[in-house]
């Protein structure tokens, strides 16, 4: 296998992006939470299950936005644009 060599930069963003990929993975968890307790409850629980879906799909959005522009950041680092 190639040894693959990163600048301090290069890494940092990498951390980065693995930084939001945990944060997607737990917030894909605590959708599963969610949505599982809304789906028990019926009624108002399953109001406010409904309310924490939309804010955990914005919470997602930003996230996923954040990793693309990491992710950018590092293509354009390690492409020496």
């Amino acid at each position: 296998m190639d040894e693959v060599s990163l600048t301090a930069a290069e890494a940092d963003l990498a951390n980065a992006i693995r930084a939001v990929d945990a944060q997607l993975d737990e917030l894909a968890e605590r959708e599963r939470r969610t949505l599982g307790f809304g789906m028990r409850a019926g009624g108002a629980g399953g109001w406010f299950a409904h309310q924490a879906e939309d804010e955990l799909d914005a919470r997602r959005a930003t996230l996923l936005q954040r990793r693309a522009e990491l992710a950018a950041q590092l293509r354009h680092q390690v492409e020496g644009d």
